[in-house]
């Protein structure tokens, strides 16, 4: 068996299948779509096809059951029921069984699925009204074309008059088949794939009932005969033969034409070993930076600032390739929702958002069970039955959303269901009576904080337990392993409205930037996607509290559990400082007390030994650039102890619900000090603050510029515009980082003062340049700066050069069903310097324009769901895209369209690549000038494939 194309089957097959679920799925909602079904069968029967190619009769007899099947619901347009769709599932289920077996041991598993290829054969006599033929008689095929299922009739006419039956077409070979007039090269290979197919099946039912020509089949290599019937004589001959076909090969040896390939395949273990090599040089990058700190040098900085961005940059784009769309994970969703609600007799659908959305691959197949267990949960006792639904004025049909989105490091998710929700009450007494809280702070605890106790092991509020789940019953697993990967889960109910799961979990965990803290002459790591702020507290101030024996700080009205490091630790010499790091566990904040804050490092996670698995606090380890091995503490660790004390849940919970109830209209201030004065802005416009070296502040020209996460950054200094006295330079400058639409500004100051949360009120206007007015914050009148005119004033082009930069990238949309012409065509375009977004058919092209403004629209015309002509028809009514160019591409002549080919702005045959290049640069407004380099590419292109002869 040829390993390559067995490996482009694979593929191929993998790809197909990935959607004939959800389209099989959407059929049974629409019978009568006639267009999903012949999508289902062109699938079933491309499977089938390739087959006889490789010899894979188990997958061929599998494939071939479900094809009669789809092919006579098609030929006599029947309405698929559920029972009918279901056996089409499991037919599926089985195709793709024997694919991944195949996928695994390179042949194809030693499995028995006569069953189900016995009761497609029921289910397609079923529909002609008559029983299905026993399967061990032999069928002979009529001397007809009914052989050549898939090709259309125009196809089917040629071939009855020069080659009907499958032997004569093999006779005649591809050349011949090519060569007849209207016939197109592509339907002659398929023709072709079919032939051999149907062909093998007949001489297989030969040898049942002619045993005796075993021998001459043998040595046609059509079949490989079993082990106990090859005679000597015959494996002489084939080792004769193998020995000529090889010799052959060896003297005429056809070049082969280079393949460009949009991806290849790469194994999970190689990314892995790359990953920890990439870590490795990020440690070492580290040390070099410390060490180039040490012993100075300009020309050694410029060095290790270029090696530090490149590591970066690589560190960033071998991350990209572990992260996956979240949809792989939802993709089973709709086939569970459907087997769920059809053993319950409920009606529900599923809504999806961000599926685009991507996480590291590690945390992708740690949601998978969680996940379900969620699913299983609000469809068996969040989802109420269509009866309760409609007497409480619902829709029958219950709605299950999920959502993805990313938010500052992390993914955000939230599971959501219509159905008739928790009564936090009912959550409250059963903790009462299972022990987990005591009366008393049932009473004090808030109905969201009571929520959380569904968490707790064994909780459940559901009266009769389920054998799908139990609302609650589990839900301690789905805690442990969503925290298990660093996330944070929390559940918002209202009684008779529905209830939301929020998760939240971070995007990848191999290399994370890092706070480096010291307590008791120990360094340790915290993630910095967990912390919020650091503040400086006096352990002298009135806003310290204690409750339930626990100390906690009033931060800007919010009671702020505080964790003393070193008392966790158990470390000897306690901590003296008043450095706190603030950090955010869900919704939740937890100050960490630590002795020194050191500063931030990006850091590679080194998994612990299995001696310290026990220890909750720690999540790993890392090598700083000094050399020195630092634990990485564990935030959900740390706090659980202080989480699960239940007096000091409920008294943080009433006090943040008192605080939120005051506050609605409240907003974070950033109150700073250029020179003498204070100043205002609203952290909503504020990206990061940094402190920054002032020797990273570099002149480029007239301006200052600073090299900040692999970009250069225009550095602003306020005390400059605003025409104040600066205080003298420090060497750490505070600076602020403005992001808008991805292009940041650094704005530097002389001190930052505090975030304070409160209702930004001006009260006294101001008619000067760069100020909004006067109001009072954190008891202090304080003029809150206008950073947009200061921006403005600055740096004028800053907001407008992102949107009509002269070398802004232009985008292709390119439409095309076919993996072979997408591998062909892709790199044509990344020539042209365009940014490519791909898209498999008219639907999926839609979704992508929603949302997308590409400069051209390139796109096939005959496809599955929505051809190129319906999807040329829609955007044509669509006024933003009034002036898009549409450029058709086919192996249709314009005569064979069925809408004018005037529709397009360009028509173009496919592997056309000169045509298509010229038409693609003019459509572009590229210069004309451009033309002869890109046809010189052409060309030199052609003469490399043509052996560098001249034709």
């Amino acid at each position: 068996m040829d390993e390559e194309l067995l490996a482009e089957f694979l593929t191929e097959s993998n790809e197909n299948m990935a959607s004939i679920e959800e389209q099989l799925l959407d059929l049974e909602s629409d019978p009568a779509n006639s267009d999903r079904l012949d999508g289902i069968f062109r699938v079933v029967h491309t499977v089938k096809g390739s087959c006889g190619f490789l010899g894979l009769s188990q997958l061929e007899k599998v494939a071939h059951a479900g094809e009669n099947l789809l092919g006579k619901i098609r030929s006599t347009k029947f309405a698929v029921d559920s029972e009918m769709v279901s056996l089409l599932l499991e037919s599926t289920d089985a195709i793709k069984e024997i694919i991944a077996g195949i996928e695994e041991h390179g042949r194809e598993p030693g499995l028995d699925h006569s069953s189900i290829c016995e009761r497609l054969a029921v289910a397609e006599g079923r529909i002609d009204g008559t029983p299905a033929d026993d399967e061990g008689e032999v069928i002979e095929e009529p001397v007809s074309l009914d052989w050549l299922q898939g090709i259309d009739e125009a196809y089917v006419a040629i071939l009855r008059d020069n080659f009907p039956s499958p032997e004569k077409v093999l006779a005649a070979g591809f050349g011949t088949l090519r060569g007849l007039p209207g016939m197109q090269p592509a339907i002659a290979l398929k023709v072709l794939g079919i032939a051999k197919s149907v062909s093998l099946d007949n001489q297989k039912k030969e040898l049942v009932a002619n045993p005796e020509v075993l021998n001459e089949v043998v040595e046609s290599g059509l079949i490989e005969a079993p082990k106990e019937q090859v005679l000597a004589p015959v494996e002489e001959k084939k080792a004769e033969a193998s020995i000529s076909e090889s010799s052959v090969k060896n003297q005429v040896q056809p070049a082969r034409k280079a393949k460009s390939e949009g991806s290849i395949r790469v194994d999970v273990a190689l990314l892995d070993e790359l990953m920890n090599q990439v870590g490795e040089l990020v440690l070492s990058r580290n040390r070099l930076l410390r060490l180039v700190e040490q012993q100075g040098g300009t020309e050694l900085v410029r060095t290790s600032r270029n090696i530090s961005q490149i590591t970066s940059r690589l560190q960033e784009k071998l991350l990209h390739t572990r992260m996956q769309p979240i949809s792989n994970l939802w993709g089973t969703v709709p086939r569970l929702l459907r087997d769920i609600t059809k053993s319950l007799g409920k009606r529900i659908r599923v809504e999806m958002e961000g599926q685009e959305t991507e996480l590291d691959r590690t945390i992708l197949a740690a949601l998978k069970d969680p996940m379900t267990h969620i699913i299983r949960n609000s469809c068996d006792h969040g989802i109420e039955s269509p009866d309760v639904r409609l007497r409480s004025g619902k829709q029958e049909e219950g709605a299950i959303k999920l959502k993805a989105r990313q938010e500052s490091g992390f993914i955000v998710i939230d599971v959501s269901d219509d159905g008739g929700g928790i009564d936090a009450d009912n959550i409250r007494n059963k903790a009462v009576s299972m022990g987990v809280i005591t009366a008393d702070q049932g009473d004090l605890m808030s109905d969201k904080a009571a929520l959380q106790l569904i968490f707790h092991a064994g909780l459940s509020t559901v009266e009769k337990v389920s054998n799908l789940s139990g609302r609650g019953v589990g839900m301690d697993v789905v805690q442990s392993a969503i925290e298990g990967v660093g996330g944070t889960v929390e559940i918002e109910s209202r009684p008779g409205q529905g209830t939301t799961l929020n998760i939240r979990i971070p995007l990848t965990l191999a290399i994370i930037p890092a706070l480096i803290v010291e307590s008791a002459t120990q360094h340790f790591a915290i993630p910095q996607m967990m912390v919020q702020e650091l503040i400086a507290i006096d352990r002298e101030s009135d806003a310290w509290e204690e409750i339930a024996g626990k100390p906690f700080y009033r931060l800007r009205g919010r009671l702020l559990p505080i964790i003393a490091l070193s008392e966790v630790l158990e470390q000897q010499g306690q901590d003296e400082s008043s450095s706190v790091v603030v950090v955010n566990i869900g919704a939740r904040q937890f100050g960490i007390s630590v002795g020194v804050i050191l500063g931030a490092e990006e850091i590679v996670v080194k998994p612990l030994g299995r001696h310290f698995n026990h220890l909750e606090i720690y999540g790993g380890c890392s090598i700083l650039g000094d050399g020195r091995v630092v634990p990485i503490l564990d935030c959900l660790g740390l706090t659980k102890g202080l989480r699960q004390e239940k007096d000091v849940e409920a008294v943080v919970a009433n006090s943040e619900a008192a605080l939120s109830s005051i506050s609605e209209e409240s907003q974070y201030i950033l109150v700073f000090a250029v020179g003498e004065q204070w100043y205002a802005i609203p952290m909503a416009l504020v990206e990061r603050i940094e402190e920054v070296e002032a020797a990273a502040m570099e002149k480029s020209g007239r301006r200052e510029v600073l090299q900040y996460r692999g970009d250069v950054v225009r550095v602003i200094r306020l005390a400059s515009v605003l025409e104040v006295e600066s205080l003298p330079e420090q060497e750490l400058e505070p600076c602020l980082i403005i992001s808008d639409q991805g292009s940041r500004l650094c704005i530097q100051v002389d001190k930052i003062i505090d975030i304070v949360k409160q209702k930004l009120e001006i009260h006294l206007e101001n008619s000067e340049p760069y100020f909004i007015g006067t109001a009072v914050v954190d008891g202090r009148s304080t003029e809150v700066i206008d950073i947009f005119e200061v921006i403005k004033k600055v740096a004028p082009n800053w907001f407008s050069s992102k949107g009509d930069r002269r070398q802004r990238v232009q985008k292709i949309l390119y439409v095309e069903d076919a993996v072979f012409f997408r591998n062909m065509v892709i790199p044509l375009l990344d020539g042209l310097g365009c940014e490519v977004i791909a898209a498999r058919n008219g639907i999926e092209a839609k979704k992508i324009l929603e949302r997308e403004s590409p400069d051209i629209l390139l796109t096939d015309l005959e496809m599955p769901e929505m051809d190129g002509f319906a999807l040329t028809q829609w955007v044509r009514t669509q006024p933003r895209f009034e002036k898009m160019p549409i450029v058709a591409l086919s192996s249709l002549d314009e005569s064979q369209y069925r809408e004018p080919p005037s529709l397009f702005d360009a028509c173009v045959k496919k592997l056309d690549r000169g045509v298509l290049l010229k038409s693609l640069t003019q459509l572009l407004g590229r210069k004309r000038e451009d033309d002869s380099v890109l046809n010189a590419e052409v060309i030199l292109q052609e003469n490399n494939e043509n052996g560098g002869r001249d034709e």
